[in-house]
């Protein structure tokens, strides 16, 4: 047995001594002179035989910080995630009902929001696509342009599924302009069970940042369409509503947390930050907007010590098995068109399809980039990281773009280089909720 190479020390000044591992997300509080044993351990100055509290010895090895074998645990992280990559017990499908939006956001990665929309010939291959990958479950969610622009073509393709009897869970991302009492009340029955909407700060903020195409804000009927799903939703809904940040607006994130606190008091909604990339093309050359990896860390730190504002897991880096739809091989994004890719950033470019709906022929060369291609379980530099169980190794769509089209994007996540405090930070979190109760 050995110490793993996933175990994280360190001394907090509020909370005294810690350990975790990225492994298995075990986060415990340890007395000074276990403190002690584990730095030896660490620095092998003592071996595991020569700990005489055998209680202590069987905690350690059940939280997995003392291990057979640092390379064997990878193994199981790696096959782990390899089953989930090739599971064909279940489908994941964002449709895209129509191309067609009704925004002008500015930082907009589909370049144009042509007026297109699925047809009955589309949506009857889409069916077949369906009834042939002959899934248990099927994950689906609804993607645009704006999805709701062609709710009939929602309601349509979800009857025909709901006919094929088989698991169906389904959510919608939207921006919300475009909801209705009408619309809400049919959600449930449509097995749609949570929202995604997007708000970019405050009125004169979000308006610039997020208008109609005439130009028009849109701030104040999203906030009135929030009301609506709160009203005519049951309490399973969940209504996310994300706030895409960059330099120019980032301090406005907490007074829009607060407005819509007060105004809506929460319950079954959650806000968090979405930072827009440099993909977007929406900051002037001369002056770079976008948050690096540390500006994302400060601000998050920024504002739950400047604000108090903090999600429950703002802090503690959750590992995960699962992977994106980029790797999964039964995952996949379909246009109004009925054009078949991996990524969502890849809807409506044309040399990103790896197929279409209604030929049997798929672009395997595409293909086998995303599902295989800067694997980060085969990149050395992740294998040999202590925070890759937590990471995953980044978003599969800019690994790609580094690897074959010179990309130089920060893979890495934002807890890398702030790790002991963000623990303590979620330890104070915790610890202030535990007395409050």
């Amino acid at each position: 047995m050995k110490w793993s190479k996933y175990n994280i020390l360190f001394k907090s000044k509020k909370h005294g001594y810690l350990i975790y591992n990225t492994l298995t997300n075990a986060l415990a509080s340890i007395e000074p002179e276990t403190y002690k044993l584990f730095e030896n351990l660490k620095n092998e100055n003592l071996n595991i035989n020569d700990i005489n509290n055998n209680e202590l010895k069987t905690q350690l090895v059940d939280a997995k910080f003392i291990v057979e074998n640092d390379e064997v645990e990878f193994l199981k992280l790696k096959y782990a995630k390899q089953k989930i990559r090739f599971r064909d017990d279940w489908l994941g499908l964002t449709i895209a009902p129509t191309l067609h939006c009704n925004f002008a956001c500015i930082y907009c990665f589909e370049k144009s929001r042509p007026p297109i929309y699925m047809t009955d010939n589309i949506e009857e291959a889409l069916i077949s696509f369906i009834k042939g990958k002959n899934p248990n479950n099927l994950k689906l969610t609804w993607y645009g342009g704006e999805p709701l622009m062609d709710f009939k073509r929602i309601k349509s393709i979800t009857k025909k599924i709901k006919e094929l009897d088989f698991g169906l869970h389904v959510k919608i991302i939207s921006n919300g302009y475009l909801i209705t009492k009408k619309k809400v009340t049919q959600f449930e029955k449509l097995n749609i069970k949570s929202i995604q909407i997007t708000l970019d700060g405050m009125r004169e903020t979000h308006d610039n940042r997020r208008p109609l195409v005439n130009g028009k804000g849109t701030f104040d009927k999203i906030v009135e369409n929030i009301g609506i799903l709160k009203e005519y939703t049951n309490n399973d809904f969940n209504i996310y509503i994300r706030v895409n940040l960059d330099k120019s607006n980032e301090n406005e994130y907490n007074l829009l947390f607060k407005y819509l606190h007060k105004r809506f008091n929460f319950g079954k909604m959650n806000i968090y930050p979405g930072f827009v990339d440099d993909e977007s093309n929406s900051c002037a050359s001369t002056d770079n907007c976008y948050l690096d990896r540390q500006q994302k860390a400060k601000f998050k730190i920024n504002l739950y010590k400047k604000h108090g504002i903090a999600g429950n897991n703002t802090f503690f880096p959750m590992t995960s098995q699962a992977e994106c739809m980029a790797r999964g091989t039964n995952s996949f994004l379909i246009d109004a068109n009925g054009y078949i890719y991996k990524c969502w950033k890849d809807i409506n470019v044309s040399e990103k399809r790896i197929g279409h709906l209604q030929e049997d022929s798929l672009n395997e060369n595409l293909l086998v980039k995303y599902n295989s291609g800067a694997d980060p379980l085969e990149d050395e530099n992740c294998k040999n990281c202590i925070h890759f169980p937590i990471c995953g190794g980044g978003c599969t769509y800019y690994r790609l773009e580094n690897k074959f089209n010179n990309g130089n994007f920060d893979l890495c996540y934002d807890a890398k280089d702030n790790l002991a405090e963000y623990l303590e930070l979620h330890a104070e979190i915790k610890n202030k909720k535990k007395n409050n109760k």
